[in-house]
């Protein structure tokens, strides 16, 4: 059960990015997902904020680790939980143009 009084959103980049995995990693990504709708902070998912991304944005950017490869980047938005994209660690440059 997500934690009470969160609200889950991801953007269409993200969903292009997931539907762009192999089998074996939205499979990861699903189980990940899982525990992250309970908690984003949960300790197996090792969040961690990603202080480049956090400046250029104005807002706290964090990374959860799916797979040694594989990473979702999201932040939060009062109650709200926004998944940005999903990927390899190149979605932090990916991302950069999108947070400026």
């Amino acid at each position: 059960m997500a934690e009470e009084g969160r609200v889950f959103r991801a953007t269409p980049q993200f969903h292009r990015s997931f539907d762009a995995l192999s089998p074996d990693e939205q499979r990861a990504a699903k189980a990940a997902f899982k525990v992250f709708k309970i908690n984003p902070f949960d300790p197996s998912l090792k969040t961690h904020k990603i202080n480049r991304l956090t400046s250029l944005a104005r807002r706290a950017i964090y990374s959860v680790i799916i797979l040694p490869n594989l990473r979702a980047l999201f932040y939060l938005d009062g109650n709200r939980v926004v998944t940005l994209d999903i990927g390899t660690h190149e979605i932090y440059d990916k991302s950069i143009p999108k947070l400026r």
